[in-house]
């Protein structure tokens, strides 16, 4: 399991009722940082197409912290 933060822009968030959380898919591959920024290190990517959970995120900086694979 991976959380780690990736920036809002580039997922598509939704929401289903019968979900607690929120989900996103990566519209395209998308690096997964180890903080926010374009600066941070660089941990895995995003295929895009992949879902992930959302656990939340920092609006005014458009950065999610998700979980890939579980």
């Amino acid at each position: 399991m991976k959380t780690l933060l990736v920036s809002m822009t580039a997922v598509a968030l939704s929401t289903a009722a019968a979900q607690a959380s929120t989900s996103a898919t990566a519209t395209t591959d998308l690096n997964l940082r180890a903080a926010p920024g374009p600066a941070a290190e660089v941990i895995s990517v995003i295929p895009a197409q992949q879902p992930v959970a959302v656990n939340g995120c920092l609006e005014e900086a458009n950065w999610c912290e998700v979980v890939l694979d579980g």
